[in-house]
């Protein structure tokens, strides 16, 4: 007798620990929309948090020391798109237009996941398996959220371990 085991999907976008707002990996690019942006755009901020991250009035744009090399703005709709994310990217981001507040947009920004390993202890009669993922993540990557596939089936699991009691022993990483 066998078990029918499956493919594990390790995934740091998920889980009921979570923020809300929108998740982007380390070296990614984001775009903010404001919102309904007015016809006529004279004056643009948008403020990381409380600081100023992007500021423009009619001419060059100045952005602040920390997003200088990777940070733009469509000054037509006030879209902010900031290339290259590090960690310390993450924070609100709020969108000012004609001194009208727009929108907030929290973004997190984590770390990429490595492949996990997954080890499989079976009781000796098969009658069940226990599969542990053991995902190799820092601080920076969490909250993780495990899925475990199983045909067509996804279950998703608050932790690093699923139990299996269904026939027919195949794996898939």
């Amino acid at each position: 007798m066998g078990f029918m085991i499956l493919v594990v999907a390790l995934k740091t976008l998920g889980g009921n620990s979570e923020k809300e707002g929108v998740y982007k990996k380390v070296g990614d690019k984001v775009v903010l929309t404001p919102g309904s942006a007015p016809a006529s755009i004279t004056r643009i901020k948008w403020t990381h948090d409380q600081d100023i991250a992007l500021e423009w009035s009619r001419r060059e744009p100045y952005t602040s020391w920390h997003f200088r090399d990777g940070c733009e703005v469509d000054t037509s709709t006030g879209v902010l798109t900031i290339s290259n994310l590090a960690l310390n990217d993450s924070g609100s981001y709020t969108a000012e237009i004609n001194d009208e507040v727009m929108s907030t947009t929290e973004i997190i920004v984590i770390t990429t996941v490595p492949n996990p390993t997954v080890s499989t202890w079976c009781h000796p009669e098969m009658t069940y398996c226990i599969l542990t993922c053991e995902p190799n993540v820092t601080d920076d990557a969490k909250p993780i959220t495990y899925y475990w596939v199983i045909g067509d089936m996804v279950k998703q699991s608050p932790t690093n371990q699923f139990n299996i009691t269904q026939p027919l022993f195949s794996y898939h990483l």
